[in-house]
Order: C-alpha cells, then sequence, then structure tokens
C-alpha cells in the first residue's frame, strides 16, 4: 500500500511539474488620447496649458494667467505662410473650469475645409487674444505621434 502511494504521489508531482506555465499576455502600448502642447517659443505671452486628446478630436484651452482674455484666435498647424486651419474664441476665462473645449473639426482652412484628425496630424496650436496688457500669444507644439506598439 505505501508503495503504491508513493507511486502515485510521484506521478503527480512529475505531472505538475511538467506542466508548461500558461502564456503571459503582452499589452499593446499605444499613443496616451491626451498630449499637451508644450511652448514652442519663448516670450512673455499668454500663460496656458493646451491639451488634445485624439479619441475624442477635443482641444482643451486653460487660461492660467490672472486676467481673462477677449478676441482669441486659434490657429491649428500653421506653417510659414499659410495660416493652417483657423478657429476664433470670443473669450477665455480664466481657470479650469472655464477652459475653452473645441472640436478639432471646427477649425476651417483655405476653401472652407475642416480639419480632419483622421487625415492629419495635430502638430501646433497657436492662440493669439487681446489682453488688459495688449495683445499677446502662446505658440504650442505636440510631440510626434507614435504608432501604437511602437
Amino acid at each position: 500500500m505505501v508503495v503504491i502511494a508513493t507511486v502515485c504521489a510521484g506521478v503527480l508531482i512529475w505531472r505538475a511539474s511538467s506542466r508548461s506555465p500558461p502564456p503571459v499576455e503582452t499589452a499593446t502600448v499605444g499613443a496616451p488620447e491626451t498630449s499637451i502642447a508644450q511652448p514652442s517659443r519663448d516670450s512673455e505671452g499668454l500663460n496656458a496649458s493646451i491639451g488634445y486628446n485624439r479619441k475624442l478630436a477635443l482641444f482643451r484651452i486653460e487660461n492660467r494667467d490672472a486676467f481673462n482674455w477677449s478676441r482669441c484666435q486659434l490657429s491649428l498647424n500653421a506653417r510659414g505662410i499659410s495660416s493652417g486651419y483657423l478657429r476664433d474664441v470670443d473669450s477665455i476665462g480664466t481657470g479650469i473650469a472655464q477652459a475653452a473645449l473645441i472640436g478639432g473639426s471646427e477649425f476651417s482652412g483655405e476653401g472652407g475645409r475642416h480639419f480632419d484628425p483622421a487625415k492629419e496630424a495635430v502638430v501646433t496650436l497657436d492662440v493669439a487674444c487681446d489682453t488688459p496688457r495688449g495683445p499677446l500669444t502662446y505658440g504650442g507644439k505636440f510631440a510626434p505621434q507614435t504608432p501604437a506598439g511602437g
């Protein structure tokens, strides 16, 4: 009886140790949904935080100055003499609660065509507004998008 129990225990231990471990799932890492623009030029301009959510194609422009901005012109992907895609905003108040939320398709370019985030990457967003200190600007540059998994 002891011999049979020892043989059975040995077989069970051998079978348990010879099983291969379950396959490990590898997660695919993609670009984050939201990217934050970095200032593209040093200046004493507007103090802003600009984010872009790729999944929603939505910009969030936060005024971090102590005063409101008015008559703002936003310029998306402007290069050289091209004004890129434009969007006017009447005012942007101070603080996180008054941040402007603007859809990418609300920007229009030459010939009335609208920005299409499925066809073109967001590269830059420039903001020019009137302020109590006079006209001020902010230039923001977004990091290049990397493909999923890379």
